[in-house]
């Protein structure tokens, strides 16, 4: 069948087989062009306030696939203070690290099939070790507020079923919080993942070592048990016959992602038996990085707003 797109701001409509009418959230309009701009402001932010109080400012250190570092990167830039020591897998692509060398990013890599890296170790690793990680839930990564207004934006839409790529599950987590308060506990929230390290997926979503993943799992659980968000809410793996037919659609409608940031559509279309043909169907497509050089001057960069008074 043709496809079709209809525009309305950063979510417009589009039809696919089964489907004549799917939502996208489309986070590839963003300075560094995905969702990552969110957690960059909130973080510089949060480090800037942090720093004035404790008159310092120690470097920052990140172990990230390279959307995250790209956009803590352009922050650090907006302010002009010195460049993210960035730690990255082996197996992280050349454009990723050709757009983090771009942007200034100190880099580093390790085997991250090895084991998991605590905060210590990733300082340690990136030549810090009196400064800050920013990777993990510490006190200066707030994840669930910075995307605040980017979950008020999805759940304004009151999904039936909302699609949500999981890599590091910091936007998962956030919306499944914000459920009740929206008026969405019948929505039903579809993680996306992938445990094939040979997946087209795999450099955003797969990871040998994924213990938040257990605990946001059990957090879901705990959400059906008490009827807070939809019965099918869970943390699904997807399949790569799914996973290209949904990148030719994203093709054919000139959507701008990576197979990670798309993963969403593939799964609805993996699920399109199961799931009813008159349900509200949102994806969140979390978009695809960039490095414009023409933001280097720290006046244009722009700045997005983490907080929404929506949750206050």
């Amino acid at each position: 069948m043709a496809f079709s797109q209809t525009s309305i701001k950063s979510v417009y409509s589009i039809a696919i087989p089964d489907f004549p009418s799917v939502l996208i959230k489309d986070e590839s309009g963003n300075p560094t062009g995905t969702h990552k701009d969110w957690l960059g402001s909130a973080i510089v932010a949060h480090y800037l306030e942090l720093s004035a109080v404790r008159r310092t400012r120690p470097r920052l250190s990140m172990l990230s696939a390279g959307s995250a570092a790209l956009a803590v990167q352009m922050q650090l830039l907006r302010n002009e203070l010195p460049p993210l020591k960035t730690l990255v897998g082996m197996h992280i692509s050349p454009d990723a690290i050709g757009l983090l060398q771009m942007a200034g990013c100190e880099i580093f890599s390790v085997d991250l099939d090895e084991k998991e890296f605590s905060s210590e170790e990733i300082l340690r690793l990136t030549h810090n070790r009196d400064g800050y990680d920013v990777t993990a839930l510490t006190d200066l990564s707030p994840m669930r507020e910075c995307y605040d207004a980017l979950v008020y934006e999805i759940l304004s839409h009151a999904p039936d079923y909302c699609f949500i790529p999981f890599g590091s599950g910091h936007l998962y987590r956030a919306t499944l919080s914000k459920l009740k308060m929206m008026g969405c506990s019948g929505c039903h929230l579809m993680g996306v993942t992938t445990s094939n390290p040979a997946s087209k997926a795999a450099e955003k979503l797969y990871a040998a070592f994924r213990p938040f993943t257990t605990c946001i799992e059990r957090e879901v659980e705990a959400y059906k048990d008490r009827k807070l968000c939809g019965a099918e809410s869970n943390v699904y793996e997807i399949e790569e016959t799914a996973l290209d037919e949904a990148i030719a659609i994203a093709d054919a409608l000139e959507i701008r992602c990576e197979a990670s940031s798309i993963a969403g559509l593939a799964l609805l279309l993996q699920m399109r038996q199961k799931i009813p043909l008159d349900a509200k169907i949102l994806v969140v497509n979390t978009g695809k990085a960039i490095w414009n050089e023409d933001l280097r001057g720290t006046s244009k960069i722009p700045q997005l707003r983490p907080c929404s008074r929506q949750f206050v």
